[in-house]
């Protein structure tokens, strides 16, 4: 009985390394071809691109319980469904700010590259995730914006005449006569 064991649990194994080499395949062919669709690297391939991460990560953690621990994910799936509304309740702001980086990347409002003013802010966006923009400011500090600021906040996408920004130090005596 115990090879028997032994035995069914290698043949899982090597069925679960199987499946998860699947889901990393599939995971990047399914890549490769979003990033064909889109240009080289922009909001909505980084998105994407998370997406399809959290999405592998489900399928990888949904194989493991059911081939070595004999768990069956769909209940765990399904009490996950009715936790995540109490969950999403605790984080609202988490939540705004994932459904704000879903509509800025569905409408396209700016994108990777574009000089953008917001809530005081102004530099060349960065990135854009799911939780935050990340926009270069011409101090070269790099500034991360919260998503949920956008769906209150007027957004100045800046033309190539407004990016341009001169800082002059004048030295001025004490003692000149400045009229």
């Amino acid at each position: 009985a115990r090879k028997d064991d032994v035995l069914y649990l290698v043949v899982d194994l090597v069925v679960l390394l199987f499946l998860l080499v699947l889901i990393v395949i599939a995971y990047h062919i399914i890549y490769r071809l979003i990033k064909s669709k889109l240009p080289d690297y922009t909001a909505e391939s980084s998105l994407l691109r998370n997406i399809l991460k959290f999405i592998a990560f489900l399928l990888m953690a949904a194989s493991t319980l059911d081939l070595i621990f004999g768990v069956d994910a769909t209940g765990i799936i399904a009490a996950l469904g009715v936790s995540s509304v109490m969950v999403s309740i605790g984080l609202q702001d988490t939540v705004a700010n994932i459904a704000a980086g879903i509509m800025l990347v569905m409408h396209h409002i700016f994108g990777i590259g574009d000089t953008i003013e917001i809530a005081g802010y102004r530099g060349v966006v960065q990135d854009l995730t799911w939780r935050e923009t990340t926009i270069l400011d011409f101090n070269g500090d790099i500034q991360s914006i919260p998503n949920k600021i956008f769906n209150s906040t007027t957004v100045n996408v800046l033309n190539e005449s407004n990016k341009i920004r001169h800082i002059f130090e004048i030295e001025v005596r004490f003692d000149a006569d400045l009229d």
